[in-house]
């Protein structure tokens, strides 16, 4: 099959629909695609490639999100309050610090990516579409494991002033 030869009309036309295609600013570096308001994704050997990866991404997109009432992003976590306040994102703008549920976004977060990666099989990893999945899977992974580590640390010491208080009261016996 011939690929499709983007001329720069057609490209207009879907820069016009939120998504440019457009060539490395160092032409040795190919072609990438940017969706409204994200970055930069590349590089692709042709524009036609950068076509064919965006609507992957899209597609994709759309496939992880359709039974979600809402809008979701990796690693977010929604609680539900009933019918007086409903879906409230954790950890988001207004919302009190709920340490519990930013652990459990967290773990939710680590676990999504571990799955994400596993399901990509190495032969995959560099085709456009499964690479981008791959590479945006393994930022919310370290994140997530970077903020879980973090947690326990602190737990961690949490702990030991607690066993430091009991020998204390032990003391004062």
């Amino acid at each position: 099959m011939v690929e499709h030869q983007w001329n720069p009309k057609e490209l207009q036309v879907l820069a016009a629909l939120g998504l440019s295609i457009t060539p490395h600013r160092d032409p040795a570096h190919g072609w990438g695609y940017t969706w409204q308001n994200r970055d930069w994704v590349g590089p692709f050997t042709s524009p036609a490639a950068a076509v064919h990866a965006a609507f992957t991404e899209a597609l994709l997109a759309l496939k992880s999100r359709s039974p979600a009432p809402f809008t979701q992003q990796a690693g977010e976590l929604w609680r539900w309050d009933g019918q007086e306040d409903g879906w409230f994102r954790v950890g988001g703008p207004g919302t009190e610090d709920d340490e519990e549920a930013s652990v459990l976004a967290d773990a939710h977060a680590f676990y999504e990516a571990l799955d994400t990666l596993r399901g990509i099989e190495t032969s995959e990893i560099y085709i456009p579409g499964p690479h981008e999945q791959w590479e945006q899977a393994l930022r919310v992974a370290y994140r997530a494991s970077s903020d879980i580590e973090a947690r326990l640390t602190s737990w961690q010491d949490e702990l030991e002033a607690h066993h430091e208080r009991e020998g204390r009261a032990e003391n004062d016996l």
